[in-house]
């Protein structure tokens, strides 16, 4: 019910007072760590009321107090104590203040309390992580709360900017669940678990984002630092006792992040820009006397006929303009649009309402300059044509095109239509 802090330069363990059975208290006792010696120390200022299940926390030379229960109502406020004057102080910070509570933790790491849990009002329990950035006295905004995991809760896991140990670094302790994606990260965000944008990179406090599987609703529980590292361990949640250890990074190892396109995506979003574009053409293909500018490189990488076509030995390879024959210059220009985007012509799209007259001769046209890709999708969309007065015609195109698969759909067609037939004859 009590707080006990220990102060390195006063070799003192300083102790604020809760109940004692009978009353609440608020007095301050020292122990001198040397001598075994107890001793009730005097204080001044603004004296935190009488108060018990608060909790507490050490920076520097001065103690910080939190909330508990005085008795009638839980507390929320935060009063400091400097430990040379030994004069009280309440703070204002700015921000949104954590809801009242009691048998909460409260922990320093560098400038920063962390507050994790405590039971509220009707004895609710809390698994928030509350966060007071000291050098900018505020409560920091948490962000990008996901469902808890320890404990079995269903509130809200912990959110703030670094990540959990996924060393065990204590045998036995309960990593978070998303030991792997969780840290502390300034909003930007943190976690229990995992590496994330480390939030000490640049001074942020506006909010903060915890990743990975928190602690679930508890009070009663423990709290300690290792390291950088914040470490709960057990409590209660009702009628239930907790066992399980919780690790929170609060300032993980930076992860770089290869976000940036690829070379290949680069070249795979920009190319379709270049389609009959002067820009670094190198070769003019005349359709039905009318002109599209390409490239060579492209067409080559892209088709087998348009690579051996520009190779040497080959008029096409020297030639500026080259003829293409066999083909409408509409169908020829779809076909381009697919080489330079990867997109399929909408008149290839399973149930385009298209003419598929069009897709018959860009499936030619696709066998013609080896477009396995393109061909396939053109057998796609003509399967949905084949029927009674179609068949044979799309069985025809299907054999002088080498397009297999729209055969083999037109020879299903022609089997189960004679079996039908074949039926229907023999009932009479």
């Amino acid at each position: 019910m009590h707080t006990s802090d220990y102060l390195p330069h006063r070799r003192q363990i300083l102790v604020f007072r809760g109940g004692d059975g009978r009353e609440y208290l608020n007095d301050l006792h020292g122990l001198h760590v040397d001598t075994g010696r107890w001793e009730r120390l005097r204080c001044s200022g603004t004296i935190p009321e009488a108060r018990a299940n608060h909790c507490s926390a050490v920076l520097n030379r001065h103690l910080f107090i939190f909330g508990g229960w005085n008795g009638q109502t839980r507390l929320n406020d935060v009063h400091v104590l400097d430990t040379d004057t030994m004069v009280w102080s309440r703070l204002e910070p700015r921000g949104v203040a954590p809801p009242p509570r009691a048998g909460m933790t409260l922990t320093r790491i560098r400038d920063r309390l962390y507050l994790f849990g405590g039971s509220g009002p009707a004895a609710k329990c809390f698994d928030d992580l509350q966060i007071l950035d000291l050098k900018e006295m505020c409560w920091t905004e948490i962000t990008s709360r996901s469902k808890s995991g320890g404990g079995g809760s269903s509130g809200t896991a912990l959110s703030s900017g670094s990540g959990v140990g996924e060393e065990r670094a204590i045998p036995g302790a309960h990593l978070a669940s998303a030991a792997e994606n969780s840290g502390l990260e300034r909003s930007r965000g943190g976690g229990w678990g995992g590496n994330q944008a480390n939030p000490n990179d640049e001074h942020v406090t506006e909010s903060v984002s915890i990743w990975g599987e928190g602690p679930g609703p508890r009070a009663g529980h423990s709290a300690t630092v290792l390291d950088r590292r914040l470490v709960i361990f057990g409590g209660s949640h009702g009628s239930r006792y907790l066992g399980e250890m919780f690790v929170l990074d609060t300032d993980p190892v930076p992860e770089p992040l290869v976000i940036a396109p690829s070379c290949a995506q680069l070249i795979g979003s920009h190319l379709r820009h270049y389609l009959d574009r002067e820009d670094f053409s190198d070769v003019t293909l005349i359709v039905e006397k009318r002109p599209v500018r390409a490239h060579r490189l492209v067409l080559s990488i892209a088709s087998d006929r348009f690579k051996a076509m520009f190779s040497s030995g080959f008029r096409e390879s020297s030639e500026r303009e080259v003829e293409v024959e066999g083909c409408s210059f509409e169908v020829f220009k779809l076909m381009l649009g697919y080489i330079y985007t990867g997109e399929p012509p909408s008149a290839l799209l399973v149930g385009s309402q298209s003419d598929p007259i069009l897709a018959a001769e860009l499936l030619a046209l696709a066998d013609q300059y080896m477009l396995d890709h393109l061909k396939q999708l053109c057998e796609a969309r003509l399967t949905e044509e084949v029927r009674e007065d179609t068949v044979d015609s799309i069985m025809d195109l299907a054999e002088r095109s080498n397009s297999w698969q729209l055969r083999a759909v037109c020879r299903h067609f022609v089997r189960n239509r004679d079996e039908r037939h074949a039926s229907f004859a023999s009932s009479f």
